[in-house]
């Protein structure tokens, strides 16, 4: 057997090593001992930041096995100069308090502890003491940002622009991905600012998605993440330098008119543009619109209506190149008027608001409420000023009063002011007369703080109907309870919402429904100070199952791992087992682990096979689900299979420096040895597009360690840490240092160029 076979047969048992060690579930070094080391404990978020002097907590899960927890403390990210403490269990936390003068960032890991030893770090976690306010600073962090729509819809090679504010803020965090979770997202930084825009532009082959986000930031902390905005960039027609035009601006035409009164919709000139299309619908999805080509830059409707009816305007421009991407959507009321037959006779009446109290402290919550006579509907607008110039303002249906809660967490203190007025098929009523309240900054008066929000886990994709699930969030330091709320639609009109007592972290549900349901999830933390802000919106599919005639959707399959790599070219069989009461299977494929431009088959059988010829390492990824009459289940949990192209087989035996790792052209990483509990290893990793990471693809025991004598040979510490002290990369030398992130990839961290050479 020569050496290239020798490592091929102990590739498959290495890679289980690595995946085991990264995992952190058992140590290699004691895995043939009756002793076992405690695996890894995950470390929950402690929060984003506190002011000097406050005190804090951080926890951990239990770990099988465990006697006790190692936590270490240190203001830089390698933890140098970290300070440890024991925590005994069953205990699983531990408290931090640090009075500082100058804003500083404290991270924490966590290692398990028994008689066999120690098991493998945590992940790493942090948190931010602000130095607070010392002459007129801040007394809070900022408020969550405002972040703008940047439109729907650009072509490729367009620019376009996001902009946002907060309140309080002095910098801001700005994140660009083509994922909703924010996966290998690209972040920049802005500060010195309390509000910014920032343009951008892409170039793509292939319709794509930009998502985008918005932290804010000032000396005291760190606020949460805004909402997110997505704007769709159009792959275009390309080729000849002919352009599309720019997208149009669509003002508001105006809030309502009567049956039979005429009005004019108009938008700006777009560059390049030689005329429009304007759309007209009664819903917006602008599902049987009806729309008109001008080569101006308005167009006039008018409607005769027996019913209130609401209608939806969107315009895009036209050049001989192709269309622009729709503007911003707008709407115009058309109001039926008296109808004189047992319909309404007049508009509602003036509503009445109610007071909403004199003022509350930053972040508490406060309700406003309001009725009007002969009311099916009610516009609601808020001001931080008497006039309501820039007044953010909601639309409620189809109720005779109402009511709103609101939150505010503001740096200075501030007045809000409201208004409401109402509507039926008649048309509206006047303003109502205005109601006001105080939110006051800081603390109020003995120290006490509105929880933080929580961040709330992903329940999962779907369930079929009468199946349970759960949805969990992180701990908040200073909550006493945690109100959840859920809601069939994503504004959570009509939630249902529950109070789960701290120190529980989780709610069960379980829905029997006859049609496939969406449910929405939120969550706010409580104390006695009053409530935090909400989290982020998580969903659950319940899928509708047994239907009246007794049918009963097929319950999800479980795929089978196919292997972890074959050579381009050669073959393999994506399984998974059989279910009953399934006819056939959906599989589907993809490049991406979105599954983002996937292809699906489907088949009768339960496996599908696949072969790929490719000139550079790929991820092909897998899921599956089961399908009957009545429906489909919910996606099997994914699978991959690594494709190598057959001409960069790795090599065992040294190069011509043996002492050297190379960096391909193509970004393929290969460290020909690597030193780990006393023995040699060689590795593979293929770089992940768009981030600085590195994903270990294959790896294999050296066996020829003679080669390497004379050489410095790179290191991987106990805490997943490499260090490659001379790496090649179009014939200079660098060194290296990367860090170990999530499964089996590693961040570069810090590197150079080595001078010596």
């Amino acid at each position: 057997m020569n050496v290239k076979q020798q490592a091929k047969s102990v590739s498959f048992t290495v890679l289980s090593f690595f995946l085991v060690v990264l995992l952190s579930l058992i140590s290699y070094a004691t895995a043939q001992a009756v002793c076992t080391m405690p695996g890894a404990p995950m470390v929950y978020d402690p929060g984003m930041s506190v002011t000097s002097g406050a005190s804090y907590t951080v926890n951990w899960n239990p770990v099988t096995g465990a006697d006790s927890y190692e936590i270490c403390e240190a203001t830089n990210i390698s933890f140098a100069g970290e300070t440890c403490a024991t925590v005994t269990a069953p205990a699983l936390s531990n408290s931090y308090s640090h009075t500082v003068t100058a804003t500083t960032t404290y991270y924490y890991r966590v290692r398990s502890v028994n008689t066999c030893g120690s098991g493998g770090w945590s992940s790493t976690r942090d948190m931010t003491v602000s130095a607070g306010s010392s002459g007129g600073g801040c007394t809070t962090a900022p408020g969550i940002p405002t972040v703008s729509d940047p439109g729907t819809s650009v072509n490729s090679g367009q620019s376009y622009t996001l902009a946002w504010s907060a309140t309080g803020a002095t910098g801001f965090q700005i994140c660009e991905a083509t994922n909703p979770d924010f996966t290998g997202a690209l972040c920049s930084t802005m500060t010195g600012v309390s509000a910014g825009s920032a343009n951008y532009s892409h170039t793509v082959t292939a319709t794509t998605t930009y998502y985008y986000r918005v932290t804010a930031s000032n000396s005291c902390g760190i606020s949460a993440w805004s909402g997110t905005q997505d704007i769709v960039v159009s792959a275009g027609t390309g080729g000849g330098g002919c352009t599309t035009p720019g997208v149009p601006m669509l003002p508001d035409p105006g809030m309502s008119v009567t049956s039979g009164t005429g009005y004019t919709v108009s938008w700006n000139a777009a560059p390049g543009a030689d005329s429009y299309e304007i759309c007209e619908a009664t819903c917006t999805s602008f599902t049987g619109e009806t729309c008109t080509t001008v080569t101006g830059t308005s167009n006039s409707y008018n409607h005769t209506e027996t019913s209130t009816t609401t209608y939806y305007y969107r315009v895009r421009s036209i050049n001989t190149c192709g269309t622009s991407g729709w503007s911003s959507t707008r709407d115009m009321m058309v109001s039926a008027g008296s109808s004189g037959g047992g319909g309404c006779t007049a508009a509602p009446g003036i509503p009445t608001v109610g007071d909403p109290g004199t003022s509350v402290n930053s972040g508490q919550s406060y309700t406003l409420s309001w009725s009007a006579t002969g009311a099916t509907a009610y516009e609601i607008c808020e001001a931080t000023n008497p006039d309501f110039t820039g007044a953010l303002c909601s639309t409620m249906t189809g109720v005779s009063a109402g009511s709103a809660n609101y939150s505010h967490t503001v740096t200075a203190t501030t007045t809000y002011y409201y208004r409401v007025k109402a509507s039926n098929s008649c048309g509206f009523s006047p303003w109502s007369g205005t109601q006001d309240i105080v939110v006051s900054a800081g603390s109020g008066g003995g120290g006490c703080t509105a929880p933080g929000a929580p961040m709330v886990y992903d329940p999962g994709m779907s369930v079929t109907s009468g199946e349970s699930y759960t949805v969990n969030w992180n701990p908040v330091t200073g909550a006493d309870s945690y109100e959840i709320c859920e809601a069939t639609n994503t504004s959570f009109a009509g939630e249902t919402c529950e109070t789960v007592t701290a120190p529980a972290l989780s709610n069960s549900y379980s829905h029997t429904v006859t049609t496939t349901t969406t449910y929405y999830y939120r969550v706010r933390s409580v104390n006695t100070c009053g409530s935090g802000g909400w989290s982020s919106t998580r969903d659950m599919t319940v899928s509708a199952g047994s239907s009246s005639g007794g049918c009963t959707t097929a319950l999800r399959p479980m795929i089978y791992d196919p292997g972890m790599s074959v050579n381009s070219g050669s073959s393999y069989t994506v399984s998974w087992n059989g279910v009953t009461d399934a006819t056939r299977y959906e599989i589907c494929e993809s490049t991406d682990r979105s599954f983002a431009g996937g292809i699906c088959v489907t088949v009768a059988r339960t496996s599908n096979s696949y072969s790929h010829t490719v000139p550079v390492t790929t991820s092909y990824y897998y899921r599956v689900r089961s399908m009957n009459t009545c429906g489909v289940s919910g996606w099997s949990m994914t699978r991959d299979m690594v494709v190598s192209p057959a001409e960069n087989t790795v090599q065992s035996e040294p190069a011509d420096d043996p002492c050297a790792a190379t960096l391909s052209d193509d970004l393929s990483l290969h460290v020909p040895h690597i030193i780990f509990w006393g023995l040699f290893y060689w590795a593979d990793f293929r770089y992940v597009p768009n981030t600085l990471s590195f994903e270990l693809r294959d790896a294999g025991i050296v066996t020829d360690e003679g080669s390497y004598g004379g050489c410095d040979p790179t290191s991987l510490s106990s805490d997943y840490r490499i260090h490659i002290p001379k790496l090649k990369y179009r014939g200079v030398s660098y060194w290296a240092d990367f860090e170990h992130s999530h499964d089996l990839l590693f961040d570069l961290k810090d590197a150079g160029e080595r001078l010596e050479d």
